[in-house]
């Protein structure tokens, strides 16, 4: 009677153990869901600004072709901002089936046993972090192109007062 007493002890403490740990991870889980959301606001805020961008880019393009002689450096700036933007487009798509695998992963989660979870919370986390680093380094490279971009438009600008004066 004492070993049974002792071991059904046991056995509560082990099942009283494991369900802090899964509460432990839902808590954790849950902050990083909202971490997700968070993320997932300023990523739909940075799409907007990326489609803007290349928006104002393809009409720079036909400012460019208005001007009679094309400056070489010029043209090699927007063919680089157009390959950044490319670049820019592919990291927004990754970052979009990155958001939909935690929505997916929402729908599935009370199925999870303790290691899945812990592996999923790894892997968000890991995922969270590159997609600020790529957050950050796209608005650095955003800041850049438009620096360059109001140059070039000062430079085309004073190509056609110079074309208009020639004519």
């Amino acid at each position: 009677m004492k070993n049974t007493s002792l071991l059904i002890l046991v056995m509560s403490f082990v099942l009283l153990g494991c369900s802090n740990k899964k509460q432990e991870l839902i808590k954790e889980y849950n902050s990083l869901l909202k971490h997700s959301n968070e993320l997932s606001e300023a990523h739909q805020k940075f799409e907007k600004e990326h489609e803007m961008m290349v928006k104002e880019h393809e009409e720079f393009k036909k400012e460019i072709n208005s001007i009679e002689e094309e400056d070489s450096t010029i043209l090699k700036d927007y063919a680089q901002h157009g390959a950044i933007l490319k670049k820019h487009g592919d990291i927004i798509k990754k970052h979009n089936q990155i958001i939909a695998s935690h929505n997916q992963l929402k729908a599935k989660f009370e199925d999870l046993s303790d290691t899945e979870i812990q592996a999923e919370i790894t892997e968000m986390e890991k995922q969270h972090k590159q997609m600020k680093e790529e957050h950050a380094q796209m608005e650095k490279d955003h800041e850049k192109m438009m620096k360059q971009h109001n140059f070039m438009k000062e430079e085309i600008a004073k190509e056609m007062k110079k074309q208009e004066t020639t004519n």
